[in-house]
């Protein structure tokens, strides 16, 4: 007994719960969309997220097939609505001071609803040939459509990173004709060729506008052997900025 005359001892429970992080599921994902429907080629960048203390909880089973580690441990969910432009989407140092772990993210890209997913793209590495471990991918969207963009770390890679998206959709495209180049031959069983000058980029889109694949680097020469017949449309980008698009005909 004390001297106020109060005895006996007294116990409550006390119950913490830790508040969700942001984007620590596809149902609280983390809008991406100001860095969207911005003016062509210029990157535009997230600011600085940390996956250290995310985990993978309740994330889909599939789409992610192309992760070399086989498993998902510190992901981050961010969302956006297609423009039906295209973007490319990738991972960057930014103003990081505690990097990612040798910069080594993946992602995978999905459509519909978080309870109801579609996958749509993924990507491990930017450049696995020459040491470049962000990932990357090009993403053409379609208008109105909601996406939604896991990222994680590689083998439970941790640290910070900023999302960094960029406009691909050239602000005017010209026919080839206009441009006096020719592509030959066309119809084609497999390789075509620009003539009249050497594209730096090339993109083929088929009848769905569905980018299929992107070539880079200073060749004239696109093989669509793999691709099956069809009509498909390509995207030259040439070194002065213009750009032109041409039809051709898979045999």
């Amino acid at each position: 007994t004390d001297g106020n005359g109060c005895s006996g001892t007294a116990s409550d429970i006390v119950t913490v719960e830790m508040m969700a992080l942001p984007g620590e599921g596809c149902a609280d994902a983390n809008d991406l969309s100001a860095l969207f429907g911005q003016a062509p080629n210029e990157a535009q960048t997230s600011g600085l997220w940390d996956n250290s203390n995310y985990n993978s909880t309740g994330d889909p089973a599939t789409g992610w097939e192309c992760f070399d580690d086989g498993s998902l441990e510190h992901t981050v969910w961010y969302a956006f609505t297609g423009d039906g432009n295209t973007y490319s989407i990738r991972t960057v140092a930014c103003n990081a001071t505690n990097y990612i772990d040798f910069g080594d993210t993946q992602m995978a890209v999905y459509s519909g609803e978080c309870t109801d997913l579609t996958a749509v793209a993924c990507n491990e590495d930017e450049d696995f040939a020459n040491d470049v471990y962000n990932a990357y991918l090009e993403l053409p969207t379609e208008a109105g459509v909601q996406y939604y963009l896991m990222i994680d770390g590689w083998d439970g890679s941790d640290g910070e990173f900023c999302v960094e998206v960029t406009n691909l959709t050239p602000s005017a495209i010209s026919s080839v004709a206009e441009l006096g180049l020719r592509l030959s031959p066309n119809p084609t069983s497999g390789l075509v060729e620009l003539q009249g000058a050497q594209p730096e980029t090339v993109r083929v889109i088929d009848a769905l506008g569905r980018l299929l694949f992107v070539q880079n680097g200073a060749s004239a020469q696109v093989d669509l052997s793999a691709l099956p017949g069809g009509v498909y449309t390509l995207l030259i980008g040439l070194a002065d900025g213009q750009w032109g698009s041409a039809k051709v005909v898979k045999e």
